[in-house]
């Protein structure tokens, strides 16, 4: 063990792991030297891809499938609708730029399309600050709202997760610039704007989204424009229902026209020109409303092209809220509408209580030249079937109703009358729908103090009934008529069959109702004709009417038919066109046809159908000479179709005692034509029957002469009669005078004619 070495005390200890050998392993702090250089390489080359990526990450966006990457990513955000852009320019440092964008509704229709679009943020921006997306500014848009029956609007429903799950620090702002279609079905055709430009501000929470319009139409009118500006919040707003957002709005109109723009009706339709300010508020759900408009209205087509309004019309209403309720006024003022030449003014106040689900219409008074409408009431049942229940009073203008009496009717007509009741109630739908009108029941109260028309003056009365179901039911009429009495039972059907009438019911008539010449020439000459333009006209008249029926609408084949008997009492009258010229057939002494009475003293048979008035049994008493028999019809035209039995007169031939007895059994039927105030007698007839008269004449004269003769030889000589003396002879001197002009005479007829 003494030849073992020991090493050195001073030396240090060799390590069991040093290699100093050509073969040995370097030592472990080499080793991570070199760890550390792989290390740094590594991430070296990461940072240098990924600054590759980054720096070429704009080149492969530009690229289709880099398009495709960021449309999809951008739709996203867009659903339910889609977003098509054909071309993506973007860079780290220049804002991005688009080209033909499109956006989709769920069914694929565009909503909008852009030409060119333009993003002020840059990648590196958007990288900075992720939600500052700052403005979207599309040029060459055409923009097509369409808003639905159901009341949904495409470009929401379109933009609907936008709208719906908005991100609280999320700011960005959006231009559009173009062109405007909105269409409704409450519209005649789109709503269109030439030039449009929106702007709309999403701010971070909580600030509202504020939002401004301008709108302009160039080519219809210059200055025509549309301002509009407004916020609505987006945050404090939701509901489990939904987004009801809290809102304000303007709008102000300068001189904007309506094209065929705004529907009233199925089939009506007006031209506009609107001025004024509009205001709108809703805040925790209660709406409000205030402005005023002026509109002039031109080319309307209302109901059935009842005229143009060529006048402005002004429109002011306001809300407000009151407690729980919603309240407003309002006012309609007009020059002159449709159908209603003077002014027109509408005023209604009124109240909407959400809580009881009731609409109270606290006063509306409409004020024509024709009378005042004012009423009140309530509409119920808002949420489920609105069931309507309004009352009021109208007012007639009865002077101006008389004074157009006057003017188309009856020069001298009068009318007095008071204060109608009414009362309407059944469903709100039903004013809209007519197929539904029968469900409303309207009752009517209308008193008439005195009317007087064509000489028939009517007593105190009042018309009162009503309309329920199909039937206008109208409570009887019993009044005075020219001393007599009235008595009518009319009711109205709609259901008819051709459309609606009035119908008399059983037990109209009139009982003694006095006559004069102004009722006899207006409205009894078409039933007995020989009064027309009578004189001197008295007496009174009856009727019973077993059935009238008068259509309430003008169509071809439908007119009014009436059965009925007319009795005419012992009236008297001197001679008008037509009776006159009868009475020159029986009476030849122009003085004793002027002095002549005329008598109708028995009943009449009256039909009216097809336009025309149809009597028979007419009978006029000439004195104690003849009675001369009417039948046939007269027209509302007043043209004539009648045949007169006219009996000769024995006084025409009074030194021809023989023809006494066949004149008395002699009757001629004339033909007569013409007009009421024209009447023309056909002569042919008349000289047809004296003909024939002749030859009776000739075979009653023959025979009487016969008998005669026969009683002459058959009778004895009276042995006392006194001989009649000779017939005294003439002299000379005057048979020769008589025998000279016999010669004369003939001489005269030989000769010739100059």
């Amino acid at each position: 063990m003494s030849d073992i070495p020991r090493p050195d005390a001073g030396a240090p200890a060799s390590s069991a792991n040093d290699r100093s050998g050509p073969g040995s392993a370097p030592p472990a702090r080499v080793r991570g030297r070199r760890m550390r250089r792989v290390v740094m390489g590594g991430l070296l080359a990461v940072v240098l891809l990924a600054a590759g990526a980054v720096a070429l990450a704009p080149v492969w966006l530009n690229t289709e499938a880099g398009r495709r990457f960021l449309v999809g990513r951008i739709n996203m955000a867009a659903t339910p609708g889609e977003i098509r852009v054909e071309r993506i320019a973007v860079s780290w440092t220049a804002p991005i730029e688009l080209e033909g964008v499109t956006l989709l509704d769920a069914a694929d229709a565009p909503v909008l399309t852009a030409r060119t679009g333009r993003l002020d943020r840059s990648l590196l921006d958007l990288l900075r600050r992720p939600n500052d997306f700052g403005t979207l500014a599309l040029a060459g848009v055409n923009l097509e709202l369409v808003r639905r029956g159901d009341g949904s609007i495409n470009l929401v429903e379109a933009l609907g997760k936008i709208f719906d799950d908005p991100k609280p620090r999320r700011d960005f702002d959006i231009d559009l610039d173009g062109r405007l279609s909105f269409a409704d079905p409450g519209l005649a055709a789109p709503f269109t704007a030439e030039r449009f430009a929106f702007r709309l501000h999403l701010e971070p929470a909580p600030l509202p989204a504020r939002w401004a319009l301008e709108m302009a139409n160039p080519s219809k009118s210059r200055g025509a424009t549309i301002e509009a500006s407004g916020d609505f919040d987006r945050w404090r707003s939701r509901t489990r229902d939904g987004f009801a957002p809290d809102l304000s709005a303007s709008v102000r109109a300068v001189d904007w026209r309506l094209s065929d723009g705004l529907a009233i009706a199925d089939s009506s339709r007006f031209d506009a020109v609107a001025s004024g300010v509009i205001g709108v508020t809703r805040e925790g759900g209660r709406w409000g409303s205030t402005g005023e408009l002026t509109a002039a209205l031109s080319g309307s087509e209302i109901a059935a092209n009842l005229g143009a309004i060529e006048r402005p019309v002004v429109l002011e209403w306001k809300g407000w809220t009151e407690g729980e309720d919603l309240r407003v006024a309002g006012k309609l003022e007009a020059p002159a509408l449709p159908g209603i030449d003077g002014p027109v003014a509408l005023e209604l106040a009124g109240r909407l209580a959400a809580a009881s689900d009731l609409a109270t219409c606290e006063s509306f008074r409409l004020a024509t030249s024709w009378g005042d409408l004012e009423g009140s009431g309530t509409i119920g049942a808002l949420s489920a079937s609105p069931t309507i229940e309004l009352s009021g009073a109208l007012r007639p203008n009865y002077r101006r109703i008389e004074a157009e009496l006057v003017r188309r009717v009856e020069p001298n007509a009068e009318l007095v009358g008071g204060e109608a009741l009414w009362k309407l109630a059944g469903p709100a739908a039903a004013l809209a729908d007519s197929s539904r009108a029968g469900e409303l029941t309207f009752d009517f109260a209308l008193p008439i103090e005195h009317a007087d028309l064509y000489g028939m003056e009517l007593g105190a009365t009042r018309l009162a009934g009503r309309w329920a179901g199909s039937r206008v039911t109208v409570e009887p009429i019993e009044t005075t008529l020219n001393g007599g009495r009235l008595m009518l039972r009319p009711e109205v059907d709609f259901d008819a069959e051709g459309g609606p009438v009035v119908r008399l019911g059983a037990g109209a008539a009139i009982r003694d109702a006095r006559i004069n010449d102004e009722v006899s020439r207006r409205v009894l000459s078409y039933v007995a004709p020989v009064l027309n333009q009578a004189t001197q006209v008295n007496g009174t008249v009856s009727a019973d009417l077993s059935s009238a029926v008068f259509p309430l609408e003008r169509a071809v084949g439908r007119k009014a038919t009436v059965e009925g008997l007319v009795v005419f009492d012992d009236v008297t009258f001197g001679a008008g066109p037509l009776s006159r010229e009868l009475l020159s057939l029986v009476i030849r002494d122009p003085g004793k046809l002027e002095q002549a009475r005329l008598v109708i003293d028995q009943p009449v048979r009256l039909a009216i159908a097809e336009g025309r008035i149809e009597q028979h049994g007419l009978g006029l008493a000439v004195g104690n000479l003849a009675r001369i028999e009417l039948d046939g019809w007269v027209d509302f035209e007043r043209n004539l179709a009648l045949e007169a039995s006219i009996p000769l007169n024995p006084e025409l031939f009074p030194k021809v005692p023989l023809l006494n007895g066949v004149v008395r059994a002699t009757r001629f039927r004339i033909p007569i034509g013409g007009t009421l105030d024209q009447p023309r007698v056909d002569g042919t007839a008349m000289k047809e029957g004296l003909s024939k008269l002749g030859q009776d004449v000739l075979q009653e004269t023959a025979a009487r002469g016969l008998v005669e003769l026969f009683s002459a030889i058959g009778r004895p000589r009276d042995p006392n009669a006194v001989p009649k003396p000779p017939a005294p002879r003439s002299t000379p001197q005057e048979r020769k005078a008589m025998r000279q002009e016999k010669q004369a005479e003939r001489k005269r007829a030989r000769s010739p004619r100059p």
